[in-house]
């Protein structure tokens, strides 16, 4: 997506603010620097140094910050790994400036050459992303199964199950309209906490692509910045701990909300943690929802005018048994254009008084089984009701 640096920074800012606010208060008291946990490191700063700068911990972080600046001299970063990168970005990030939550000019463009730097999808923890993929085909059958497939007026059903499978709270979107110097702004998530958005949590729409995947993989996009944003909250919260495959991609979020690079350096802003990392997963979200029905989707039991149908899959191929006793055959193949043909047999098995034909279905936005035709020619034209048992 495309988003303006103003909603981004705001965005950062109060994301910020409030994780400092809800950290538990006995990290305070410990040294903190060395903990894996950056909320927690933020807010043992913010406790011990705020007023004062000179205990050991305190002048240990300002000494870390500075000594990243020389380091980086000397480094070649495009070579920086993982966690290389992280562990700079901590020492830059923790002592910004507390009383007004902004990072100064230098330290934004040490944050921008490692994002710009990195190859492509380097923030993308291969732990976390190892977990997405086992769960991106669970959330696009989720949606599947809760709405029809993609018209324009279902887009807030699209994104509403995608937040319902996520498991945080279903948030309002809206229709907006685009503000001089917005002319790339598409969409964006709007936190409640941010002046401009009226005291809600909301997605706003500017304007969708014409293209269904790329119209669908926006709107997924923001739905994820928001669970974005409620992960940082849980890793606030100590709801996301070490051992948890999203441990270190919270972190991530969570020193990317300090500072977002914005359209100046889009290379950098592309690169970053909440970007590289919702771009790729509503792409191939969008893709797998948006793909054909499967037949293990399909495959169910359903009521139609010729009795009951119970149907299972075999790969591409589904072969039911219909009628009073499901005594009757169906056998069905899935086609290029999503529908369903094939034959039905009214006396399977009896070779004798055999009586079959042609058979052709729809199949729903719900990927079910929906009415079709039969015939005793190669082409059907008897119509066949069917409705979800």
């Amino acid at each position: 997506m495309n988003i303006t640096i103003a909603y981004r920074r705001s965005w950062a800012t109060v994301s910020l603010i409030y994780c400092a606010a809800i950290c538990t208060s006995a990290y305070a008291q410990q040294d903190t620097s060395l903990t894996p946990n950056f909320c927690q490191q933020l807010k043992a700063f913010d406790n011990q140094c705020t007023q004062s700068s000179a205990s050991p911990y305190c002048q240990k972080v300002l000494e870390d910050h500075e000594r990243v600046f020389a380091d980086l001299e000397r480094t070649d970063v495009r070579r920086l790994d993982l966690d290389e990168r992280m562990s700079y970005l901590r020492a830059l990030l923790i002592p910004f400036d507390n009383k007004h939550r902004r990072v100064d000019a230098r330290t934004m463009r040490a944050v921008e050459e490692l994002y710009a730097s990195a190859p492509d999808e380097l923030y993308v923890d291969e732990a976390a992303w190892r977990q997405s993929l086992q769960n991106i085909p669970v959330h696009a059958s989720k949606i599947r199964k809760a709405t029809r497939r993609f018209r324009s007026s279902k887009i807030y059903d699209l994104a509403r199950e995608l937040m319902i499978s996520l498991e945080v709270a279903p948030i309002p979107i809206e229709f907006g309209s685009r503000k001089p110097g917005e002319e790339t702004l598409n969409a964006f998530y709007c936190p409640e906490n941010l002046e401009q958005c009226g005291g809600k949590s909301k997605i706003v729409l500017i304007e969708l692509s014409r293209s269904e995947q790329d119209a669908t993989a926006v709107v997924f996009e923001e739905v994820y910045h928001y669970y974005q944003d409620k992960m940082r909250d849980r890793l606030c919260n100590g709801q996301i701990s070490e051992g948890d495959p999203f441990f270190r991609q919270a972190n991530l979020y969570s020193m990317n909300s300090v500072y977002q690079p914005g359209s100046n350096n889009e290379r950098a802003y592309l690169r970053s943690p909440i970007e590289a990392y919702a771009k790729k997963f509503s792409s191939l979200l969008a893709q797998k929802t948006l793909a054909p029905c499967t037949a293990d989707e399909i495959a169910g039991t359903y009521d139609s005018g010729y009795g009951p149908i119970a149907c299972t899959a075999n790969g591409t191929s589904l072969s039911c048994r219909y009628g009073e006793n499901l005594s009757k055959l169906l056998e069905l193949e899935l086609q290029r254009d999503g529908s369903l043909r094939g034959t039905w047999d009214w006396k399977p098995g009896n070779r004798e008084n055999r009586e079959r034909g042609s058979a052709q279905f729809e199949v729903t936005g719900f990927c079910e089984l929906g009415n079709g035709f039969w015939g005793y020619g190669s082409r059907p034209t008897n119509s066949w009701s069917v409705g979800k048992n």
